[in-house]
């Protein structure tokens, strides 16, 4: 009975410490350790680029999924709504109807990255035929594989804000044949 409680008693304490013990708490920020990383519509290597990452960027990770961590967009990603649920008042751009979704491209086609509400303000950018390419809102989510983030900070009590002041970090055109 001795030596059974000095086997079972480490290995039963080593047991509860694993189990109760994250080596991440949700939503944290995370930085990009790869150079021009795929940002893409879904947690699998086969879905759309939507953005690439360079090496050192900050990102606001919401969840995690397989190898796949969910994250904000950033405010640099060009995302559309279809122009005819676009409205502008007195210089302020909202969103005239109930869940319109945020495209990646501008037309149907294209992955869903979150939706917008009646009344949501929007920052339009240009018009790209029907379609307005809009900045990201603070809800649209996209995915990187979890081998290209790691875990920086988990102070973020207004992270949302922090990743809509920064707009001269645009990378548009990247090949297509950069990282995952």
């Amino acid at each position: 009975m001795n030596f059974t409680f000095k086997v079972l008693a480490p290995l039963l304490l080593f047991l509860w410490v694993v189990s109760t013990t994250t080596a991440e708490d949700f939503p944290f920020i995370g930085l990009v350790t790869g150079n021009h990383t795929n940002l893409r519509a879904a947690p699998s290597l086969s879905a759309e680029v939507i953005f690439q990452l360079p090496k050192g960027f900050q990102l606001y990770v919401v969840a995690h999924q397989g190898r796949w961590y969910q994250v904000q967009l950033p405010v640099e990603a060009s995302v559309y709504v279809a122009q005819t649920f676009i409205q502008t008042i007195d210089g302020r751009t909202k969103i005239r109807s109930h869940h319109v979704q945020v495209r990646a491209g501008a037309g149907t086609a294209f992955a869903s990255l979150g939706s917008l509400s009646e009344g949501d303000s929007v920052i339009v950018r240009q018009m790209v035929g029907d379609w307005a390419e809009i900045q990201p809102s603070d809800f649209c989510r996209a995915w990187v594989n979890d081998s290209y983030i790691i875990y920086f900070d988990s102070s973020i009590h207004d992270a949302p804000k922090l990743f809509r002041e920064e707009p001269e970090r645009i990378q548009k055109g990247a090949p297509s044949s950069w990282q995952t």
